[in-house]
């Protein structure tokens, strides 16, 4: 994932959330644990260090990372907080009831497991595909924009 793309994901106006209930609550600490909330960090912290090529090998750049990170990343809890209000936003009790099942089955604990993997190679074979892309869309955007600049 490039820089732009994660920072444009970062800044998304998210969705109000509801008010969440004890279910939400319970289901959202069960699908991020802080073990996993702090790998996700960990994972955004390293696609900000490749985009940054050699400026990253810089102490003082990485500690600034650190600290922006620090400041605009919302806590745990606040991610919890967050999380468990858009569940009970888009499922019902008896839904969350049922999701709740389903996560402490073997089946469910594997995919709380084996979840941040998927998404890692899905966010990677789209990050591949737009790469491979890129020349391709450029030349078609600069083509436009010089049929533009002719009609005017």
């Amino acid at each position: 994932m490039t820089l732009a793309v994660a920072v444009a994901i970062c800044l998304a106006a998210p969705t109000e959330p509801a008010p969440a209930s004890n279910a939400a609550v319970v289901l959202a600490r069960t699908l991020l644990s802080p073990e996993q909330y702090s790998a996700t960090l960990a994972m955004v912290r390293k696609q900000i260090t490749t985009q940054m090529g050699s400026a990253a090998a810089d102490k003082n750049e990485m500690d600034f990372i650190e600290k922006v990170m620090e400041k605009v990343m919302p806590t745990y809890d606040e991610m919890i907080d967050f999380q468990s209000g858009l569940f009970a936003k888009y499922y019902t009790p008896a839904e969350l009831d049922e999701l709740a099942k389903f996560y402490e089955s073997p089946v469910g604990k594997k995919t709380i497991k084996i979840m941040p993997e998927i998404m890692q190679d899905a966010m990677g074979f789209m990050n591949e595909r737009v790469q491979r892309q890129m020349p391709e869309l450029m030349k078609t955007i600069r083509e436009r924009e010089k049929a533009r600049a002719k009609k005017k």
